[in-house]
């Protein structure tokens, strides 16, 4: 009985697979330790394996399994007999840091950082994966799920800066956050009350102007996000989930815009951006996409697929199947914000892919000595793919894309997004953009700005 006991009492306070404590037990050993009248200096670390779940998507849970029993063994490794790790469950980690300094907690955070990210040799392999960490040193009234939360807070910014780095928990997270709810929620009602509307902007043939195709892009009314930007309500969605739901009205509207051209003689094509999270929705993507274009009576040639390179390789094995599926059909599949630092040679072959489209930020360096386009354009042609330069912005950019090779581009210069009737207008009336005259690109110094003109 005292083994059954002992066995029971075990399960309960230490996780099965690295032996740490568990949540619970940790929490505990949390209050605990802020209860106590000689607490001291505390720090609270919330630790996450950047590139954990591509390493169970590609080698299996087995290699995962051993990943994780490793970094658990360096984290005990690096910390003091006061201090405390445990294991939240997935590749989530914690650890107390009991009488430290705010240098010190630092320090010892940056430590886990390094050890973390050293390669790991498992599954005769050796495996990759980098740590974020987010630090809290929790307050005189604050409790183990409030130090916890503010650490997740702080791991957040951490993975939004980059990942692979430490974030401390600062008040004004709590506000980021508590906005993120904020805008979940009016998208949440704008999505209810039908209050979404598309915009269009063109994408151009930068020999001729003319309009090559049209991409669709998310926009709400005013008066519902009047502070907030696109991109912080997008960001919302994904955190939140919603980016299914929106994603999906977004796929129909653009392909029920899209038949309601054809139907007036305009054949132009369009591009949908969608979300790994619809990707991974149960397979029900490419179903939908099918579904859509039957009932608007589109051909599938005429819709192409948009997915953000770094979405994609979240579930690098899946996203490719179901992408197969969707070109299966027809439509063409475009990696879009090519270039924005998960680039990897090694997968780029094995994507189902029709093109790729250059990040905003690769093509502001057109022409300077880190300019990739060339390169991209090279990389584009040998693998038989289009390739669509976004964020054109200046005649300079256009005129050095163009003796570039790049057939395609986008951007405020030659565009900016229209609503509906613009968009219909203005392919009803010529289809085409009116492009810019040749120029002669400045000298760009090496971060890719004009060089300011001698007075």
């Amino acid at each position: 009985v005292s083994r059954q006991a002992d066995m029971f009492r075990t399960r309960a306070t230490q996780d099965g697979l690295t032996g740490l404590p568990n949540r619970s037990e940790f929490t505990g050993r949390v209050d605990s330790l802020l209860h106590s009248p000689s607490r001291g200096h505390v720090a609270v670390l919330f630790i996450d394996l950047d590139g954990f779940k591509d390493v169970n998507d590609s080698f299996g849970h087995g290699v995962g399994d051993e990943l994780l029993i490793e970094a658990a063994t360096r984290l005990a490794a690096e910390v003091r007999d006061s201090d405390v790790v445990a294991r939240f469950g997935g590749d989530e980690f914690v650890a107390l840091l009991a009488d430290c300094s705010d240098d010190e907690a630092v320090e010892v955070a940056e430590r886990l950082r390094a050890s973390l990210s050293a390669p790991y040799r498992v599954g005769h392999r050796d495996v990759v994966v980098s740590a974020s960490i987010g630090l809290a040193r929790p307050g005189a009234d604050d409790d183990a799920e409030s130090a916890l939360r503010n650490a997740d807070l702080a791991l957040y910014r951490a993975k939004e800066s980059g990942r692979d780095r430490v974030s401390v928990y600062e008040p004004a997270m709590h506000a980021s956050a508590l906005r993120r709810l904020d805008a979940a929620a009016r998208l949440r009602h704008a999505l209810a009350h039908d209050r979404l509307t598309l915009a269009y902007q063109p994408i151009v043939d930068l020999r001729t102007g003319d309009i090559y195709a049209m991409e669709a892009l998310l926009r709400f009314d005013h008066e519902d996000f009047a502070d907030w930007t696109v991109t912080e309500v997008i960001e919302a969605a994904e955190e939140s989930g919603l980016i299914v739901p929106v994603g999906g009205w977004v796929l129909d509207a653009a392909i029920g815009t899209l038949g309601e051209w054809r139907r007036k003689g305009i054949d132009v094509r369009m591009n949908v951006n969608v979300s790994a999270r619809q990707l991974e929705a149960g397979g029900d993507l490419a179903l939908q996409v099918e579904n859509a274009l039957i009932c608007y009576e589109v051909p599938p040639t005429s819709l192409t697929i948009e997915i953000t390179e770094h979405q994609l390789v979240r579930d690098l094995e899946h996203s490719t199947s179901e992408l197969a599926r969707i070109r299966r059909l027809g439509v063409r599949v475009a990696l879009d914000d090519f270039g924005t630092g998960y680039s990897s040679l090694s997968y780029l072959p094995r994507l189902p892919l029709d093109s790729l489209k250059i990040d905003r930020d690769l093509t502001s360096r057109t022409g300077s000595s880190r300019d990739t386009v060339p390169a991209v354009l090279r990389l584009g042609r040998d693998l038989g793919l289009a390739v669509v330069a976004e964020g054109i912005e200046r005649p300079e950019q256009l005129s050095l894309l163009r003796a570039a090779g790049c057939t395609l581009g986008q951007g405020h210069l030659l565009s900016m997004p229209l609503g509906e009737r613009a968009a219909l207008e203005l392919l009803r009336s010529s289809g085409r953009i009116p492009l810019p005259a040749p120029t002669t690109a400045p000298a760009l110094d090496p971060s890719g700005a004009p060089e300011a003109a001698e007075a």
